[in-house]
């Protein structure tokens, strides 16, 4: 009886989600950039590859376009501490409902591309991983650059990115990150590819 009304909670709150999420996707279509919020398989695998660069217990993960909290739900759920998770969401309802939802995580309501200034300076070198669930596609070459930029100007020097696209090829121009497709995640609507970001060595630029 328990499981079950355990999962009744859940179905509805995943409705209630999707449905809100829906009323700011006809508000901001372009600030979405998806139709519905992203599926337990992305979030989980999304989680997952962040968490493998947090090697120490003071290390912070950010979430940019936290939307209604998929990405933070799991990230929380595979064993990330609330105060060391920082979710920042650029729409001001959607940011209202993740303080409501996650209300032992620092959610800041502001743009990604000053993520420097977002994120406290003494946290600057403490972030091991961004996840980015930003609709890179939507924003041109330039942007794009500008936001990567962002995101390793406080990421620890090992650090990596972590971003879903809903095209077949990496998102990112910029020669100076080494890039990796780790996995195609088909349960999603539209089904996506998950790609890792890191500071390329020498030799990776050459190559």
């Amino acid at each position: 009886m328990g499981n079950t009304q355990a999962r009744l909670t859940r179905l509805t709150n995943k409705a209630a989600d999707i449905a809100f999420f829906f009323q700011r996707v006809i508000a901001a279509p372009r600030r979405m950039g998806a139709i519905v919020p992203s599926s337990k398989k992305l979030a989980d695998c999304m989680a997952e590859e962040a968490l493998k660069t947090r090697k120490r217990t003071q290390e912070f993960i950010v979430e940019v376009g936290a939307g209604t909290g998929c990405m933070t739900a799991s990230l929380l759920e595979k064993g990330l501490p609330p105060s060391k998770l920082i979710s920042v969401e650029l729409d001001r309802k959607l940011c209202n409902h993740m303080h409501q939802r996650f209300p032992n995580i620092q959610v800041i309501h502001g743009n990604a591309l000053h993520l420097p200034k977002l994120v406290a300076p003494q946290l600057h070198g403490q972030v091991s991983a961004i996840v980015s669930s930003i609709p890179m596609l939507l924003f041109s070459t330039d942007e794009r650059a500008q936001l990567f930029k962002a995101y390793f100007d406080v990421l620890k020097a090992e650090g990596q990115v972590v971003q879903y696209t809903y095209g077949h090829k990496s998102p990112n121009t910029m020669p100076d990150l080494h890039q990796q497709r780790v996995n195609r995640i088909y349960m999603n609507l539209p089904p996506c590819s998950v790609w890792v970001y890191r500071r390329a060595t020498a030799a990776q630029v050459q190559i």
